[in-house]
């Protein structure tokens, strides 16, 4: 079985969650949502920080398809693989780095590894890392795009992808 990680980069509202929907059907690969997610990170000291986002209210919120299982189940599943191996500066103080530490190497390098069936990552925060991703880590990768009208349209959904853009202008070595 081939076990090169996959790589699904995207902007936010670019539609990664309903392909990450698709994909999860897969039983030949272990998908993983937005692994480099502040929420995440924050429950790299304790996983059942992972189960804050879930439920269909959030869903149809932000118009996303129905789940047969949470966002972070799977990372969930594996957490003692990558207990504190993801810190908050890595999300986004490392968007845009070049360095093994600074893009989380260590973090999907364990996910990989840890993976029974091919790993696919599913990001919306590692557009910027992209070749620093290859070059470290490995794997194919790809981008979603999304027309930039309608996207940005999405974007008025919740003030939280206008904040972190804002964040991810302000990262290092921007």
């Amino acid at each position: 079985m081939d076990k090169t990680p996959i790589f699904i980069h995207s902007n936010f509202r670019a539609g990664s969650t309903y392909i990450f929907s698709e994909f999860r059907k897969n039983f030949q690969l272990n998908c993983y949502y937005e692994p480099m997610h502040e929420l995440v990170a924050w429950a790299s000291e304790d996983k059942d920080r992972l189960t804050l986002e879930k439920g269909d209210e959030k869903m149809a919120c932000l118009r996303h398809p129905s789940l047969n299982r949470p966002y972070f189940s799977e990372l969930l599943d594996a957490w003692p693989c990558w207990q504190n191996r993801l810190s908050q500066e890595v999300v986004y103080g490392g968007y845009f780095s070049d360095s093994f530490e600074g893009i989380g190497s260590d973090f999907y390098l364990k996910l990989v590894h840890h993976s029974q069936a091919r790993a696919v990552f599913f990001e919306c925060r590692t557009a910027g890392r992209i070749p620093a991703l290859k070059r470290l880590v490995g794997g194919k990768h790809s981008f979603l795009w999304r027309n930039p009208w309608d996207q940005w349209w999405s974007y008025q959904i919740d003030p939280y992808f206008e904040a972190v853009n804002q964040i991810i202008l302000r990262a290092d070595p921007l």
